[in-house]
């Protein structure tokens, strides 16, 4: 992580866009690659997959997450 801490700063958006709408999938991307990014990988796949109940034909993350 950098040390200004943006990553985490840019997930804590995140988590607060999905506490206004957790059915945005976009959100759900965004903080599964944030997460991903910074190595939390069991974080990552509960919110890819949140992700793909939410839209299960977004391809991208589908390629994303291999």
């Amino acid at each position: 992580m950098r040390p200004d801490g943006s990553k985490q700063k840019a997930l804590d958006l995140c988590n607060k866009g999905i506490k206004k709408d957790s059915t945005y999938p976009k959100l759900w991307e965004y903080k599964a690659a944030i997460q991903y990014d910074m190595q939390d990988f069991k974080g990552a796949l509960a919110s890819y997959q949140k992700l793909f109940k939410l839209e299960p034909d977004n391809y991208a993350a589908y390629r994303d997450w291999e």
